[in-house]
């Protein structure tokens, strides 16, 4: 573990202990026998980590959930503590470099080769035996399945659902708001959120001279900006801090890796066939703040409102961020159990 890695997993444990866990993580603790949480490693030997939500009911049919960045597997404490998993096998993780997964220094590591041996680890990984799954990518998420794609191909995927998300960079990069005055500074010690656009705080928790943080406090201050850009409306301060404290543990290294591979022009041109994609696909946006990346969306996905993946469908939260698993989790909750019935059927809970 590097000293920058040490450092901010202390800061989370300070967190926590100072401000309580809150509502999204209180509930979230992987125990035996109901739960499995270990540590797998990937073709490439990188260290993740996998949370099985179903390992006592493994027959259960099979839903995989992909964080953004700077989070991990924290981000889906809402689904996980649902009925959803009365009926399914919920599986989440921490890919690398984010969460409790292994800090990345190569750029590398997030090309294609690499990057999807990830899901590879436990989609194709017959330890947890499985058939076929439903893949819910949330935002860079949604890259790691593009990958995975392109690199294993979509035998193992048994629907996808896209929460904010693309399966490339190209799509990534069209949507991303910047600075709306570039005159005005981008300072990321202002709590309000039109002076900074995610980009320009995602490059603001980098290390000079890719960003400005090069204090500990600084790179603490950017990511709290980062978090709260992600919802529309306030919400409490311990939630915040926890999510905060769970960002954190994505150190300025792996994100200068991650960046630094995506944003060459071989992560760039990283861009799967989906048209050629037979598998029932569900895109789930928000408008609210975002109505750049909705449009980049609609336009790549549905042009003219004709899906570019046959049979794809998409449904659009208003009033809503970047985080809707979140901040509308029971209508997002029933969307993935729609979506699940209408892959596996009607499955009874057991």
């Amino acid at each position: 573990m590097t000293p920058f890695k040490r450092f901010t997993t202390s800061l989370f444990a300070l967190i926590v202990l100072l401000c309580g866990t809150s509502a999204y993580g209180s509930a979230l603790v992987c125990k035996m026998p109901s739960c499995e949480e270990r540590s797998v490693t990937t073709d490439d030997g990188v260290h993740i980590v996998v949370q099985d939500w179903g390992a006592k009911t493994p027959n259960k049919p099979t839903i995989i959930f992909l964080h953004g960045t700077p989070f991990d597997h924290t981000l889906w404490q809402d689904q996980i503590d649902s009925n959803l998993k009365q009926s399914y096998r919920l599986i989440t993780m921490d890919y690398r470099g984010h969460g409790h997964a292994d800090e990345v220094a190569d750029p590398n590591q997030f090309l294609q080769n690499n990057w999807a041996n990830d899901l590879a680890a436990v989609l194709n990984n017959p330890y947890y035996k499985i058939d076929k799954a439903i893949v819910v990518a949330h935002s860079l998420g949604g890259l790691l399945l593009g990958d995975y794609l392109l690199k294993y191909g979509p035998d193992k995927v048994a629907g996808i659902i896209m929460v904010s998300a693309g399966f490339d960079m190209q799509g990534l990069l069209a949507g991303v708001t910047h600075t709306p005055n570039p005159n005005i500074p981008c300072d990321v010690k202002q709590h309000s959120s039109n002076l900074c656009g995610e980009l320009d705080l995602v490059i603001a928790t980098l290390p000079p001279p890719a960003g400005i943080s090069a204090t500990p406090e600084e790179f603490l201050t950017a990511n709290e900006r980062l978090v709260e850009l992600k919802f529309v409306d306030p919400i409490p301060v311990g939630e915040i801090n926890f999510m905060v404290s769970r960002a954190i543990l994505l150190t300025q290294v792996s994100r200068l890796s991650i960046f630094g591979g995506l944003l060459t022009e071989a992560g760039i041109n990283k861009v799967p066939d989906i048209a050629a994609l037979n598998i029932p696909t569900r895109f789930l946006f928000s408008d609210a703040n975002r109505t750049q990346y909705l449009q980049v969306y609609l336009d790549r996905f549905f042009p003219g409102d004709v899906p570019v993946i046959p049979g794809s469908s998409y449904k659009v939260y208003h009033h809503m961020d970047h985080v809707p698993m979140l901040q509308r989790k029971t209508e997002f909750n029933n969307d993935i159990r729609e979506f699940a019935e209408n892959i596996f059927g009607h499955h009874k809970s057991k």
